[in-house]
């Protein structure tokens, strides 16, 4: 049975199902029925997506480069995902092109997450393990100077430490470091004239 045609038929059952409990009076029934109803569904869409889980990581695998290092946004092209989309409907998977992106989405943000924070760690061996927000706005200065195309991974990484910060905030406090550091530099710079004039 075709997967679209198989998830309106539990729609319509689900629904004549409830209109069914709506006339009864005994509220205690309706409401098992109801529970019941949410719980069968909420276990046919988790079995479902673990049943696609194996391939959309296999898809996903196929994109991540060993070699990039600092991966800011990785796309699967169309045709593929609606390969994929065709291969998990082929293999009785029932779940909603939606859910199925956000699955593969999601995927993708996990592994580069992954991929930066161990490159990242790599990148700046004397971090601390439990970094103040000073040191990781060093570290990444150090790592990527003034390219702000990898803040939304190190907000990631550092909310996951339990410093949470908005992206823009953390811009600002890079961008102010940086001008601070330039300033600092340029001061020095005078100094070291003045001393040898």
């Amino acid at each position: 049975m075709n997967p679209k045609n198989s998830l309106i038929i539990i729609v319509i059952v689900a629904l004549i199902f409830l209109a069914t409990i709506l006339f009864l009076e005994n509220s205690v029934i309706m409401l098992t029925a109801i529970f019941l109803f949410m719980l069968g569904y909420s276990y046919f869409k988790w079995k479902n997506k673990h049943k696609a889980e194996e391939e959309i990581r296999a898809v996903v695998a196929s994109y991540i480069k060993p070699d990039s290092v600092w991966p800011t946004k990785i796309a699967i092209p169309e045709e593929r995902l609606n390969e994929l989309k065709i291969s998990l409907a082929n293999k009785k998977v029932v779940l909603p092109p939606a859910t199925i992106n956000k699955m593969v989405e999601e995927m993708l943000v996990s592994e580069m997450e992954a991929l930066f924070e161990s490159s990242f760690y790599a990148h700046n061996p004397d971090l601390p393990k439990d970094p103040g927000i000073h040191q990781w706005i060093d570290a990444y200065i150090m790592t990527f100077n003034r390219n702000m195309d990898y803040v939304p991974l190190l907000q990631r990484l550092m909310k996951r430490r339990g410093i949470k910060h908005p992206v823009g905030k953390l811009e600002e406090k890079i961008e102010e470091e940086i001008k601070k550091k330039e300033k600092n530099k340029k001061q020095l710079k005078q100094l070291t004239k003045k001393s040898y004039a």
